[in-house]
């Protein structure tokens, strides 16, 4: 795992694969993850703040990310989900969401940002 100074920790590929069990070659494919693209070398790099602790997807989180993802790139999603936000209580998306809040009240926040 790598840390970035501006956005946490990040997952490569392989970890990735590790973790939700599939082969590396078909994580790119999975739509519901975020993935920043050019972050290490030749691969993307994909914000661990998407996993759970027992590092699984988190599922509230992969349904935003579907919902946004016609609208924003990954990048942007991931930096929209660690940003605090007044309309979130002055909670970050991530934190919100974990807490138990709903996909829909995040979404309503990102579109009108």
């Amino acid at each position: 795992m790598t840390f970035n100074v501006f956005r946490g920790h990040f997952l490569t590929r392989d970890e990735v694969a590790e973790l939700i069990g599939c082969s590396a070659h078909d994580v790119p494919a999975r739509t519901e993850l975020i993935a920043i693209p050019g972050m290490v070398p030749g691969g993307e790099s994909y914000p661990a703040m998407q996993f759970d602790a027992d590092g699984r997807p988190t599922a509230a989180v992969q349904s935003l990310v579907e919902r946004l993802s016609p609208h924003l790139e990954d990048s942007e999603i991931a930096s929209f989900c660690t940003l605090p936000l007044r309309q979130l209580g002055g909670q970050t998306p991530i934190d919100y969401l974990r807490q138990g809040g709903t996909v829909e009240r995040v979404y309503r926040a990102a579109v009108a940002a």
